[in-house]
């Protein structure tokens, strides 16, 4: 007998004329579990939690389980508790002169010994280390003690706020009072737009990662499944076949872009910034249970003919792993193409 191992034997060719679909990269944060607390009316914005024990990120998607629209809504901000704050108290032995605060190697100005309590609070609040991390109240007595109290919780480590330059005209003392501890559950999300139903108190609310739309002008949306199949020669006859290796989804999309690069502070990633799990996508988690594989994200594309009835379909291309990136300055196009550790596209209509 003899074995003959074949090429792609069976491919799945789907093109998608992106100006009818909308296209989005998740990552893989997921929260369940969660339950909302009040009956919220139709248009509602923020909405209370019930045994959320996770911090929920900015720019995640949410759903909830009794909203019949089956609506994917995007967390604009949220509050959060169970965290402990950070704190600081310096004792000043000095009738005159000026100190230095620094915190993660930013200094402040001078700071008078007879400065009020608002004029410290706004000196360490200007830096831009402190405010990255939600900024400061000072209180105490001017000239003599001053409490230092972060407003997000979080832990401060003594190495990252110090005193740089004692009084002038004495000395003083800085103690870490109180290390503080991050928050750890979520109590209220506020959504980018209203709901689109009442929903009832006591639904499930589900958390389905970060996600990023991407507009398109022009552009399109290839991918291709392979089936391999060995088979099997007896005496130079076909006689039986046999599967072979399974091989993962080939994906394939271009299109013109707006911007490829981030805003600073603009919260928003670009396309890059998710491919590549940097700038303001830094924290994005991988969407992989596999946490020892290399990052990826999940592709979802909502796509609608527009030729009425339930025509809508809802493509996921999950674990996508970019491989390759052409860009072509000329006529603002951006090619990318790689691989989904999946051996098939799932498809849904709606």
């Amino acid at each position: 007998m003899k074995l003959i191992e074949s090429d792609v034997q069976f491919v799945c060719y789907a093109p998608i004329d992106l100006k009818l679909a909308d296209v989005y990269l998740y990552d893989g944060f997921r929260v369940t579990g969660v339950t909302n607390t009040n009956l919220e009316p139709l248009a509602e914005v923020v909405i209370a939690l019930t045994a959320c024990g996770e911090v929920v990120p900015v720019g995640c998607t949410v759903t909830f389980g009794n909203d019949t629209t089956l609506t994917e809504y995007v967390v604009e901000s949220v509050t959060t508790s169970g965290g402990v704050a950070a704190i600081y108290t310096m004792t000043i032995n000095a009738d005159t002169g000026f100190f230095i605060l620094t915190f993660d190697g930013e200094a402040t100005t001078n700071i008078l010994v007879d400065d009020t309590l608002l004029a410290v609070q706004n000196a360490l609040n200007a830096l831009d280390a402190i405010d990255a991390v939600g900024g400061v109240v000072v209180t105490g007595v001017p000239g003599t003690n001053y409490i230092v109290t972060f407003n997000d919780n979080q832990e401060i480590i003594a190495t990252r706020f110090t005193l740089s330059t004692p009084p002038t005209g004495g000395a003083a003392t800085w103690v870490d009072t109180e290390p503080g501890s991050s928050d750890t559950s979520t109590d209220t999300i506020t959504l980018t737009e209203g709901l689109a139903m009442a929903i009832g108190a006591g639904g499930t609310v589900a958390f389905t990662g970060r996600r990023l739309e991407v507009k398109v002008g022009e552009g399109n949306v290839v991918w291709t499944e392979t089936v391999n199949r060995d088979y099997v020669l007896d005496r130079g006859s076909l006689d039986s076949v046999r599967n072979g290796d399974e091989a993962p989804v080939d994906v394939k999309f271009e299109f013109t872009w707006e911007w490829i690069t981030a805003v600073t502070a603009s919260g928003i990633p670009t396309l890059e910034d998710v491919l590549k799990k940097r700038g303001e996508a830094a924290a994005w988690e991988t969407s992989d249970p596999d946490t020892c594989a290399p990052y990826c994200v999940d592709i979802i594309i909502w796509y609608d003919p527009g030729c009425g009835g339930n025509n809508t379909e809802k493509i996921e291309l999950p674990y996508f792993r970019y491989e390759s990136l052409e860009h072509n300055l000329r006529d603002s196009q951006i090619s990318c193409s790689g691989k989904c550790n999946v051996v098939e596209a799932t498809a849904t209509r709606i």
